[in-house]
This record gives C-alpha cells, sequence and structure tokens, in this order.
C-alpha cells in the first residue's frame, strides 16, 4: 500500500496528455499564476477551434455548443480575485482538464489504498452510429447486473470506479464505446471479464483486459471520455453522435469506495493569482489574439500561441463567422451586470 500512495506523486507527471489543472485555490506558482492561465488560454483557443466544426451541424445540441462558447470568454478580476464561469461540457479542454484533475485529486488515495489493484478494459464490437445510444444503455444495463451478481452470487466485494469512454473508427465508421476500471483483487478483476463475455459472446477476448495497475492507470481512467481526433484529422459529424449518445449520463462511477465529489465543474467560480497586481479590471476573450484582452487593449497572459498549436486551431476554426442568434456584443459594463452576464450565459 505504502508503494501505492507513493505514487501519486507521480501521477502528475504522466509521459503524455496535458497537464492537469486545479480549481478556486490559491496559486502557488512563481510566476503568480500566469503560466496556470496560458494553459487555459490554450486549452479555450483548442475549444473554439474545435466548436464552430460542431456547432456548424445544425445539431439537437447546438444550444449546448453555444453554451460553451461563452467558457471562459469573460473574467472579473477584482482585486487579486478573478471570476469566471465554467460549461461542464464533454467537449470543453478547460473544463475537462479541471474535471481530470478534480477526480484524481478526490479518488487518487483511495482508489491507491485499495490492495492489489488491476486496471481492466471492456469492450463490445463495434456498432454504427444509430446503434450507439442503445448500445451504451445496454452496457450500463450490463454492468450493473455484473456488480450485482458479483456481490451475490460470488460472495466477492468489489472496490474500484468504472468509467466509459468511446471512440470512432473513421475507416469503418463504427463507435466503440467501452468501460475502463480500476478495482481491488485478481480474482474480482477476471470474475467480472467472465461475466462480461458471457452478457456479450460476440466481443473478442482479446479485446477485454485486465493487468496490474501501474503508474499513468489513473490517469488512464480520468482522462477525457471521449478523444476529439483521431491520427491529427477532426471528425465533427462522429463525436456529436458520441455527444448526443453521452447526454444525461454520468461516466464516472465509484463502487465500494465512497463517493467524495461530483464530476460537474459548472458554474461560477474564484481563484487568485499576483500576476497582474491588484486591479479591478475585465477580461474578454479576444479570437484574433488567443488571449483574454481589456478595454485598453492590454492581454491577459500576453503569450502568443504558435507553431503548430496555431495552425491547426486555424484550420479548424474555418466556421468562425457563424453567429450565435440571441449572443451579445462583447461590451464594457458594469461589475453587477457582468456577474449577471455570466449568470445569464447557461
Amino acid at each position: 500500500m505504502a508503494s501505492n500512495i507513493a505514487n501519486i506523486k507521480r501521477l502528475n507527471k504522466a509521459k503524455k496528455g496535458p497537464p492537469l489543472d486545479t480549481l478556486a485555490q490559491l496559486t502557488t506558482e512563481g510566476d503568480g499564476g500566469r503560466s496556470k492561465f496560458i494553459k487555459r488560454q490554450k486549452a479555450k483557443a483548442i475549444t473554439l477551434g474545435q466548436l464552430f466544426p460542431l456547432i456548424s451541424l445544425d445539431s439537437r445540441l447546438k444550444k449546448s455548443y453555444w453554451r460553451t462558447y461563452h467558457c471562459n470568454n469573460l473574467i472579473l478580476q477584482e482585486g487579486y480575485k478573478m471570476t469566471t464561469k465554467y460549461c461542464n461540457a464533454r467537449w470543453c479542454t478547460v473544463c475537462n482538464r479541471i474535471r481530470m484533475a478534480k477526480m484524481i485529486n478526490a479518488y487518487s488515495i483511495p482508489l491507491l489504498k485499495l490492495p492489489n489493484i488491476y486496471f481492466v478494459t471492456l469492450t463490445t464490437p463495434n456498432v454504427k452510429a444509430e446503434h450507439l445510444s442503445d448500445e451504451i444503455n445496454g452496457m450500463y444495463k450490463s454492468w450493473r447486473a455484473i456488480n450485482q451478481n458479483v456481490r451475490k452470487t460470488y460472495k466477492i466485494s468489489i472496490k474500484g470506479m468504472r468509467k466509459l469512454e468511446c471512440t470512432y473508427n473513421p475507416k469503418t465508421e463504427t463507435y466503440n464505446p467501452h468501460f475502463h476500471i480500476i478495482i481491488s483483487t485478481k480474482k474480482a478483476a477476471s470474475r467480472i471479464i467472465q461475466l462480461w463475455l458471457d452478457r456479450y459472446p460476440s466481443a473478442s477476448q482479446k479485446g477485454q483486459d485486465m493487468r496490474p495497475a501501474i503508474d499513468g492507470s489513473l490517469i488512464e481512467l480520468f482522462k477525457y471520455t471521449v478523444k476529439g481526433v483521431h491520427k491529427g484529422k477532426y471528425y465533427a459529424a462522429a463525436l456529436d453522435q458520441i455527444y448526443q449518445s453521452l447526454e444525461g449520463k454520468r461516466t464516472y462511477q465509484p463502487f465500494g469506495v465512497r463517493k467524495v465529489t461530483e464530476e460537474d465543474i459548472s458554474g461560477i467560480k474564484s481563484e487568485e493569482i499576483s500576476f497582474k497586481g491588484s486591479n479591478d479590471c475585465q477580461w474578454f476573450w479576444s479570437k484574433d489574439a488567443k488571449d483574454w484582452s481589456n478595454k485598453d487593449g492590454e492581454l491577459f497572459t500576453d503569450y502568443i500561441i504558435k507553431g503548430k498549436l496555431s495552425d491547426w486551431i486555424e484550420e479548424l476554426a474555418i466556421k468562425d463567422d457563424l453567429v450565435e442568434p440571441t449572443s451579445n456584443k462583447a461590451i464594457i459594463i458594469t461589475k453587477d451586470e457582468f456577474r449577471k452576464n455570466l449568470i445569464n450565459q447557461q
């Protein structure tokens, strides 16, 4: 157990994926929080780049996509306190980074304290778009039945956490929803796979996997539910199909472990920084600068996004001339109006 807990210190140093973020905390970074907001700046730019292709689809989620457009769009600075609003959407890179950090911070110690933990993957055969929603619903039903069966029939106490993930294969135009699970004991892991294959006899035995949890297993468990890019290409229509199928569903579920937090991070949040000085100011996102700017044209982080990342964002945002029907122009307003604006951007 001691070695498992020691591994927590290495979780934030995963070889792949963006650095983790935290929320509503006083920053302890030497630059007063600037590097933290630079990470958020990049995430905001990536989100907008991916967002407009989704908006152009005229999906039933279109209003929700526009809601993400406003995520972190406005920042109210009061002294050292920065206040903004989060959308909580699965397609928002800003919210996903915070969600990932939040879940790791909440569950890493309880999970790593479990004895003999294993990382399990449960899959089903790929499905076409029209069957995706039913397939996911069936998987949730199967998991509940297996969970109960293991406990009551086999008298195995299972503890851990389960998460749903879904990927898209552009070659076959099919989708693969699957579960990632951290679970205590090899016996429990083996039994779950056996019962899963009993319920899905056409599923590949090789597709089901169990291995001792090692460094990076929690990162794998808590990473994004949906991968937005496949080999450098962005498939907006396929992603919209996944998001529709996941609408209203919880992707994380602890079992045998006390639930300590929700995966949601929506709402107005505040945090303190020091790199901008103690001022009262309003910052609006500038799509041209890919940074927040005040009425005097000063940039918030003063960091320039360039290179391959900038090119990729520009390539994606080919439809950034789309106009939200109910949008308001970004104008300088009073603090009370600013807060109302944040609240109204639901």
